[in-house]
């Protein structure tokens, strides 16, 4: 009888320290239909947070869609079975 062995690779993905995340938002708010208004995007959340905060202010729209982006990169570990 043969025996068959699997060899398997880790690998870890992990953030891009050199490239920076990008923040925005869309507003979800409205009546029948969504606002769509949208933030710039920006490398500063917090820039985004102020965006919705007067968006807010000016429209009482209260739903907001936030996503960030970022850059990822992946190394291939060691073999094991």
């Amino acid at each position: 009888m043969r025996v068959t062995r699997r060899w398997f690779r880790n690998y870890v993905v992990a953030p891009d320290l050199v490239a920076a995340r990008e923040f925005e938002a869309l507003c979800v708010s409205g009546g029948d239909a969504d606002c769509g208004e949208q933030a710039m995007v920006s490398l500063d959340g917090a820039e985004v947070d102020r965006w919705i905060i007067a968006h807010f202010r000016a429209t009482g729209h209260d739903r907001f869609q936030r996503s960030f982006s970022d850059y990822a990169t992946v190394q291939a570990g060691e073999w094991r079975a």
